[in-house]
């Protein structure tokens, strides 16, 4: 059984729910942010371990959906990664990085290399919203590439990602209804539950997602939500709709 500030986790063994894992001390995953995660998540329960070696019973490999992996095991990963996928099948699994140096190393060798394919990364500085959405993006099955592993590297090396996106909501003359749609873009809500939301067809959703993607530079809706998480809130001012 696993506690959270005294409280009883759901039996892990159940299979009538979805499970995040979050493998970490306390101090990297407190009580707190475990208690916010399973409150955001409604039907998601939340796992914590404090190693990757640590021997518990997980759930069934279809119901558990996301591992966060704390980048104290940054080396574990990139020595074990396939290991740690076979162990974890069918689920995402992210690296939760407070070191974008550590981070980076393991970006570079995924796209330089081909290796770690499928391992995603979440900033631990980023604003509680911003992280959150960053989860739910990965649940839904899409990823965002945090914008500190794409910038540019000492001695001057320019950014091979998103390098031609405008810095700005202004620069890529956004309409409101394309800001509404962005926004739960990112939030990692699905075109069906977007054009619910807004009282619009799947098919102007489509439009206006096409739309976005066109104005901003990138080349797909989990592209268009990074550029989205990384912009400044100050920034996105929209113009009028025409």
């Amino acid at each position: 059984m696993f506690v959270v500030n005294g409280s009883g986790l759901s039996d892990p063994t159940k299979i009538d729910v979805e499970h995040m894992l979050f493998i970490g001390s306390s101090c990297v995953f407190p009580d707190v942010m475990l208690r916010l995660v399973r409150v955001e998540f409604e039907g998601v329960d939340v796992l914590r371990l404090d190693g990757l070696d640590q021997e518990t019973t997980l759930p069934e490999a279809a119901m558990l959906r996301l591992v966060v992996i704390d980048d104290r095991f940054a080396r574990t990963v990139e020595e074990r990664y396939d290991e740690i996928r076979q162990r974890f099948a069918g689920a995402q699994i992210a690296l939760a990085y407070r070191d974008a140096n550590v981070a980076r190393r393991l970006f570079s060798a995924q796209q330089s290399q081909g290796r770690l394919s499928g391992l995603r990364f979440i900033p631990m500085n980023a604003p509680v919203a911003g992280w959150v959405s960053m989860l739910r993006l990965l649940l839904a099955g899409d990823f965002v590439v945090p914008g500190d592993l794409v910038a540019p590297a000492a001695g001057g090396a320019q950014a091979t990602l998103m390098q031609n996106a405008p810095a700005s909501a202004v620069e890529a003359s956004l309409t409101q209804r394309e800001l509404e749609v962005l926004d739960r873009v990112a939030l990692g809500h699905r075109n069906k539950i977007i054009a619910d939301d807004l009282g619009v067809s799947e098919h102007t959703v489509k439009l206006h997602i096409h739309h976005i993607i066109s104005k901003i530079g990138v080349q797909n809706r989990t592209a268009a939500a990074n550029w989205y998480l990384a912009q400044s809130r100050t920034d996105r001012t929209p113009r009028p709709e025409s």
